[in-house]
């Protein structure tokens, strides 16, 4: 009895990574920082990792994979206590650019608008005073990306697993 009372105040924090199809990931970046330390991780076949031996403390989880938005998770690990930190790794599917005059210079606050192909209804974001712009949330197919999309697009932009790809559509066909 006395050996269990004795033991280190040490807890483990798990990372459980989930995908939409329940499989899990492997190479999924794991830091994790508290109590002024620093630790890595990189989740294996079955998308989970284990930092173990950690005292009890606050603790910021940070998780990170290539083409996908990154995690950032705050946990409270108690002594003796395990904390499992669930994550879903999201593919990156941003359109982003930069919109410039014709003269090369920055074009600020230009509207610049994205449609689905076969739909009327998009979103719309002002480029930054750099002429930066971002849109997000996409899902796969095809979409219209122009400055002004009440008029017919000349390019259309095609996103697949966060690349994007143009071809020039000729000037009047929808």
């Amino acid at each position: 009895m006395h050996a269990v009372g004795a033991a280190a105040a040490i807890g483990d924090i798990r990372i459980v990574q989930l995908l939409r199809n329940s499989v899990g990931t492997s190479g999924v970046r794991i830091a994790v920082e508290g109590n002024g330390k620093q630790y890595t991780a990189v989740t294996n076949d079955a998308g989970q990792a284990t930092i173990s031996g950690l005292p009890p403390g606050e603790y910021k989880v940070h998780a990170e994979l290539d083409s996908h938005f990154p995690i950032d998770r705050t946990v409270q690990l108690h002594a003796k206590g395990c904390v499992e930190v669930p994550i879903f790794m999201a593919l990156d599917r941003r359109i982003q650019g930069r919109v410039l005059t014709k003269d090369g210079l920055p074009a600020a606050n230009v509207a610049v608008d994205v449609r689905p192909i076969k739909d009327f209804t998009g979103d719309s974001v002002k480029a930054d005073a750099d002429g930066r712009y971002e849109l997000r949330h996409f899902e796969s197919g095809g979409y219209y990306l122009g400055i002004n999309l009440r008029q017919s697009p000349t390019r259309e932009c095609l996103t697949r697993a966060g690349s994007i790809r143009e071809r020039t559509i000729p000037r009047g066909l929808p």
